[in-house]
């Protein structure tokens, strides 16, 4: 148990360093450069309010070992008692020192309890800590599909406005009408106002990101991970290691926990000894005696033989172990689900992202064309803009409906696959 304990102390501290390592492999974001996943997860875990609060977990685990192995405290006894009679003075004086013993075994099983229950709590420092990846993974994802939107309204911003500049030159010229740059104007206003409205939310994700970091801004900063997710593990390798997942390795510790305690208040029927050892002095008249005393108490079970706690101990303990199994089930159930959508999502957003890239600028190279060659009209024209401008937007937001479906599969294995798949 104690070798369980160290090294979930010392998967904790390799946690809260892992900052320093982790950005040493990397462009430095605070020297303005970019920033990846991994870089943002550690540097959010290195906050000192994130720290403080994992480290408590360690310390307060660490507490309550500590205390269940304490034994109890001695006793210490002294009397004085004098009696005055027949024209004598009796005095007698004695100490005692008593000390409970933990003759049942009692005490060693609270230990254990609480040395399972100091497990637990590491577990939760881990579950602790993979909830704040997650996170920042929310955010930096979010962060990175608002710039790429951003990034491609812009591009189409720029394309209106040139369309815009030769539409003028053929009103001016007299080979367009004015309702043709009155229809592309109304175009253009479109694309600048989803440009605007990207670019707000654009500034709100950064700022998120930011302050999950720890960062100041983040906004000069390139995210280095795409938004297109890569392939997970295989789902027999995921739920091999469900086990192994914080929030079910909590559940576990708190079953054996309630299992150690259970067996305590079993062994609490069994009485304890309390040995007392001391020394007795009188004094009455002309003489003075002294002596060793030596004392053995045990209680006797007749009134209270702990039913009452046997029996809340033996529930707990029952609950305990039917609270993993629901869990178990339900992550695991959830996991296979999250991976089949997940690995379903990605497949199709990346076809389609191709296909959508490369239709796309076929029609609006076929469109400009046959505009300025008088092959199309405005109307013509302006479908082609939308109906490619919303062809990329929603091939960009099906990839972000597959990074959201790998989001959550890493959710729900709590960070454990955080080294095999961004």
């Amino acid at each position: 148990m104690n070798a369980l304990l160290s090294l979930s102390a010392q998967v904790l501290v390799v946690t809260l360093t892992l900052p320093a390592g982790a950005l040493a492999g990397r462009t430095d974001p605070a020297r303005g450069g970019g920033l990846s996943l991994t870089s943002a997860q550690a540097m959010a875990l290195a906050r000192p309010d994130v720290s403080d609060r994992l480290a408590a977990f360690g310390q307060r685990a660490s507490a309550e070992q500590r205390a269940a192995a304490r034994p109890n405290n001695p006793q210490l006894e002294y009397a004085d008692e004098s009696v005055d009679g027949s024209g004598t003075r009796s005095t007698e004086r004695s100490f005692w020192l008593r000390q409970t013993l933990d003759w049942s075994g009692e005490r060693h099983l609270r230990q254990q309890s609480a040395q399972w229950a100091g497990a637990a709590l590491m577990a939760e420092s881990d579950q602790s800590a993979a909830s704040i990846r997650q996170q920042v993974r929310v955010r930096y994802f979010d962060a990175v599909y608002w710039n790429e939107r951003t990034d491609l309204l812009t591009g189409w911003d720029r394309r209106a406005e040139r369309l815009m500049n030769i539409v003028r030159e053929q009103v001016n010229r007299g080979e367009s009408s004015q309702y043709d740059q009155s229809r592309l104007e109304q175009m253009q206003i479109a694309v600048s106002a989803a440009l605007s409205h990207a670019q707000a939310q654009r500034s709100a994700a950064n700022a998120r990101l930011a302050t999950v970091t720890g960062l100041q801004t983040q906004r000069s900063r390139s995210l280095l991970d795409p938004l297109p997710p890569s392939a997970p593990p295989a789902l027999d390798t995921i739920l091999a290691g469900v086990d192994d997942l914080p929030l079910l390795r909590a559940s576990a510790a708190r079953g054996r926990a309630a299992a150690a305690m259970r067996n305590a208040e079993d062994r609490a029927r069994i009485p304890d000894l309390t040995l007392g050892l001391g020394h007795r002095q009188v004094d009455s008249g002309d003489m003075a005696q002294d002596g060793v005393l030596f004392s053995v108490e045990v209680p006797i079970p007749l009134l209270n033989r702990n039913r009452r706690d046997r029996d809340i101990a033996a529930a707990k303990l029952q609950l305990a172990e039917a609270d993993l199994a629901v869990l178990r089930r339900e992550i695991t159930g959830e996991i296979r689900a999250q991976w089949q959508a997940a690995v379903t999502l990605r497949e199709q957003a990346l076809r389609i992202d191709q296909q959508a890239r490369q239709s796309a600028d076929t029609l609006m190279r076929t469109a400009e064309a046959a505009y300025v060659g008088a092959e199309i009209g405005v109307m013509e024209l302006a479908d082609a803009v939308e109906s490619a401008l919303k062809t990329r937007l929603d091939a960009l937001d099906l990839t972000r409906e597959a990074r959201q479906a790998h989001t959550q599969l890493m959710e729900l294995n709590q960070g454990a696959l955080d080294a095999l798949s961004n």
